[in-house]
């Protein structure tokens, strides 16, 4: 089963349905979505002065996407010349 990130037009109706006083587990039903994405969708994108602003985040959600660990790049090509090497094989110590 595959992953969707939440988008514009989700972020949009996240941010009405909140405005209308729906509960997180109300608007998750909603979206078909699980209430804990719903509620870490607002609570990492709630402004402390202004509350959800679908805009704003959907430009924090697409930050976080391109902001990948900078060991990420390496640890995948040091896997790659394990592998390549033979490490990891059953028995072996890595």
């Amino acid at each position: 089963m595959g992953y969707n990130h939440i988008g514009i037009e989700e972020r949009r109706e996240i941010a009405r349905l909140l405005k209308k006083g729906r509960s997180i587990r109300w608007i998750a039903a909603n979206l078909n979505r699980s209430p804990s994405t719903v509620s870490r969708e607002v609570s990492r994108n709630t402004a402390s002065a202004g509350g959800y602003k679908p805009g704003a985040a959907n430009e924090k959600a697409q930050a976080r996407r391109t902001k990948a660990p900078a060991s990420a790049g390496r640890l995948g090509k040091r896997l790659a010349e394990d592998l390549a090497d033979g490490a990891g094989e059953a028995g072996e110590d890595v």
